[in-house]
């Protein structure tokens, strides 16, 4: 604009309509983005003197489809994501599709997250902590059905107890297994 950098932005309500207040007169480019990877739109226009008004039109963007990223055992049941680790990994769930080489995402809390704007097509996800693969799936995007996309953690499941079936209520379980260049890693669960 000739006064100068001028940057504003607004976000669309439910109808997909959105209003940017007080622009400034002159040259601008106007961008529209939305979805999991992100596309962009972008058109210029003109706005006349001060105090008038400039109409931005309508971006569309292609019929896409909605996913709920879960982490869910074998079973189909949501599960908190574990942390083998303490903390020094973070857990992160890295996504592939069409569109997208790689996008990496914190871990969903129980429950799942809800993400629009997926375009349609075939997406795989792994879940990982460190350099440990947790669990991984694939969906099909095929409508704007919204679907589950599952990521499933193998699990073992067991009961502690002592010898009079009382359940011990306060520990550790831990189990070693080997990674894939064979070294024995440990991983602790406290008892629930």
């Amino acid at each position: 604009t000739g006064g100068g950098d001028f940057s504003a932005y607004g976000v669309s309500d439910a109808q997909g309509r959105f209003l940017i207040p007080n622009v400034q007169s002159g040259a601008m480019v106007v961008s529209a983005a939305m979805g999991l990877i992100c596309q962009v739109q972008e058109r210029e226009l003109e706005v006349g003197a001060a105090g008038s008004s400039a109409q931005a039109g309508e971006f569309v963007f292609p019929d896409m489809g909605s996913v709920l990223l879960r982490i869910v055992d074998p079973a189909g049941q949501p599960i908190d994501v574990p942390n083998r680790y303490g903390g020094e990994c973070p857990v992160r769930l890295t996504i592939s599709g069409p569109g997208i080489d790689q996008v990496s995402l914190p871990a969903p809390p129980l429950g799942g997250v809800r993400v629009e704007g997926v375009p349609f097509g075939t997406y795989a996800a792994e879940l990982r902590e460190c350099s440990d693969l947790l669990g991984s799936g694939q969906i099909d995007v095929k409508d704007s059905n919204p679907s589950n996309f599952d990521i499933v953690i193998p699990i073992l499941k067991g009961r502690v107890s002592y010898a009079d079936g009382t359940p011990v209520s306060y520990g550790y379980v831990t189990l070693k297994q080997r990674d894939a260049q064979g070294a024995w890693h440990e991983v602790s669960s406290s008892l629930d």
